[in-house]
């Protein structure tokens, strides 16, 4: 999932929606501290702030504008966290027990949220705060809306929870100092061992370099592929300040080398002989020559030619899924294509995403429907967009001849390619030929 999302990477338009389990964090932070039963002991008498609110709005606005920030308690007992909670304008909602010691928190939350999200389809991320309240099941469908959800737990939280989530942070990283956190983590149960990390790392690697006969991955493509396979990850909480200093110290079981764009990087294991660190191999740019004409109308290509072909049933499928078929932005809907093309390729990074997006608005397959109004498909057949988007790219080649056409279908196509691909290649070369030849 994630960055899908990634904290520090904003794509514009992000909109992110804050709800507080108040009750549960307050309770998890208290009996940290005080020991089991603390809060049980006090539940009914006002109640000490404790929670810190600012570093955990801080890390929702690496993502974007907060937009909508609610918090759900008993308020009778928390009165004195007014203060701090007005600072940034968070809505309070009252709740009353309803049996015995439960407050109904996470039922209410989950509605709201869902409500939310129809209501205002601006927001692309969903952050929860909770304690130990089980909120997979509202994950699982704020995805489904294609929004990004994001975690921020206290104390030990299950791996099933984390999982839902396409970024999970624990309270206690965002609140402590850099000095502070790898030993908070520990007392916590979250401090890692650097073989865990080890691990970690290899086996994103070998995910990311499975299928495409090349064990070198893009580093750019590293991190959000660890955070998808383990949403909890940080490398504060394996002792480090940056990913950097993280990936220098998994040096003798990873290799790097400059690539075209970006650094890459290798399971030493997976190659005969570990690359010479100090003198990295040449730069060699792979950009066939039709790339490099294309670019030149702004017309870029992903990395991977499955993205390209899978843009169409991406289209389709995320305005469906919506309630009246349409998103409110280009950066919305450039954030859905990102979601969606993570979950179908491990490797894909957040330029794959505007590319495809451009590639379709470029074929025209929009209907822009004025202010207010938002952005439809104009078919939602996968085929004719399919059509529209290889004629656009085809028609978008400068000063086209007939010796264009084989690197064309090279270029769109692979190294194996489909023969129904080709064929669609073909037809729509030919049908852009002929019409500037009439011209």
């Amino acid at each position: 999932m994630s960055t899908n999302g990634e904290a520090g990477s904003q794509p514009n338009g992000a909109r992110v929606a804050i709800y507080w389990d108040f009750e549960n964090v307050h309770a998890s932070v208290l009996e940290e501290r005080q020991g089991a039963g603390a809060y049980r002991a006090s539940r009914y008498k006002i109640q000490e702030p404790i929670v810190e609110i600012d570093p955990v709005v801080e890390y929702a606005l690496t993502f974007g504008p907060v937009s909508l920030n609610r918090a759900y308690a008993n308020w009778q007992w928390f009165g004195k966290y007014s203060g701090r909670l007005q600072d940034h304008a968070v809505d309070l909602v009252q709740l009353f027990p309803l049996s015995g010691t439960k407050n109904g928190a996470d039922i209410r939350l989950a509605i709201d949220v869902i409500e939310d999200l129809h209501q205002h389809p601006h927001i692309t991320h969903v952050l929860v705060v909770g304690g130990d309240s089980d909120y997979v099941g509202l994950a699982q469908r704020c995805r489904k809306l294609g929004r990004t959800v994001l975690g921020v737990g206290v104390g030990t939280s299950n791996s099933r929870l984390i999982a839902a989530f396409d970024q999970f942070r624990y309270y206690h990283s965002l609140v402590a100092s850099d000095a502070e956190a790898a030993a908070t983590a520990a007392s916590l149960g979250e401090g890692k061992e650097l073989e865990d990390a080890r691990d970690l790392l290899i086996r994103a690697i070998r995910r990311l370099a499975q299928g495409r006969g090349d064990p070198w991955v893009k580093k750019a493509a590293l991190r959000p592929m660890l955070q998808r396979l383990d949403p909890s990850f940080t490398e504060e909480s394996y002792g480090f300040t940056s990913f950097d200093q993280l990936l220098q110290a998994l040096s003798d079981s990873v290799g790097q080398r400059v690539g075209v764009h970006d650094h890459e990087f290798v399971v030493l294991a997976d190659i005969k002989k570990p690359p010479e660190m100090s003198s990295p191999p040449p730069v060699v740019d792979n950009t066939t020559e039709i790339e490099r004409r294309l670019r030149k109308t702004g017309t870029r290509l992903p990395s991977n030619v499955e993205m390209f072909w899978a843009a169409s049933d991406v289209l389709v499928e995320l305005f469906t899924s919506r309630q009246d078929e349409a998103y409110d932005t280009m950066p919305a809907l450039t954030q859905g294509v990102l979601t969606e093309l993570q979950r179908r390729f491990p490797e894909v990074v957040d330029s794959d995403a505007t590319k495809v997006r451009n590639l379709a608005h470029r074929g025209r397959v929009f209907l822009l429907l004025g202010e207010g109004n938002g952005i439809r498909l104009k078919t939602t057949e996968p085929a004719e967009l399919r059509w529209l988007i290889v004629r656009s790219v085809v028609a978008h080649v400068p000063d086209i001849d007939p010796d264009d056409l084989e690197p064309l279908i090279a270029a769109l196509c692979g190294d194996h390619p489909d023969q129904e691909r080709v064929e669609l290649v073909r037809s729509a070369f030919n049908e852009v030929l002929n019409e500037t030849r009439d011209s």
